[in-house]
């Protein structure tokens, strides 16, 4: 099944906002609540938040597609300077994990920003397979922090990685 990568249009905001619920049921299910993913979908995945996201200059907002339906994700924003990029999510429906789709978005991510000199992210911890995709990418803690999700924190592991100039 061939996979195509391009910036998500306004039109495509919808269909992002289901793609990403799905994404959180099937990462975070096993140790976030109902409550937490919905509040999570409304206030993160809203479809006017992502909207504003792909009209944003700074954000590289990418989908990958199959001939049929979105397969991946991927939202980074750039510094004023450009030299730092910070991935805001990068997420691939399960059954098309193991593909290369993570390491493509994440690649053509960084070619929508030549001037990156560095790369950073947060990954939950509870996210085993987010966080050995990270480190297979050259990524390296570099220090933890929480996100807060209605009355629920969320620890997550920074990481980063420097981009051979």
């Amino acid at each position: 099944m061939a996979i195509t990568i391009s910036r998500a249009s306004l039109s495509d905001a919808d269909a992002i906002a289901e793609f990403l619920h799905t994404c959180w049921d099937d990462t975070y299910g096993s140790f976030l609540s109902a409550e937490t993913l919905s509040t999570i979908a409304s206030e993160w995945h809203s479809p006017e938040l992502l909207r504003g996201q792909i009209t944003d200059p700074r954000i590289v907002f990418l989908v990958a597609r199959t001939d049929v339906s979105l397969a991946g994700v991927a939202t980074a924003k750039r510094s004023r300077d450009e030299e730092m990029l910070t991935v805001l999510r990068l997420y691939v429906l399960s059954g098309h994990q193991r593909r290369g789709i993570g390491t493509e978005l994440l690649k053509t991510a960084l070619a929508a920003s030549p001037k990156t000199r560095r790369v950073e992210l947060e990954v939950a911890e509870g996210n085993p397979h987010g966080l050995s995709f990270w480190i297979k990418q050259g990524f390296r803690a570099s220090g933890r922090s929480h996100a807060q999700a209605g009355n629920t924190a969320i620890p997550l592991i920074t990481m980063e990685r420097t981009v051979p100039a």
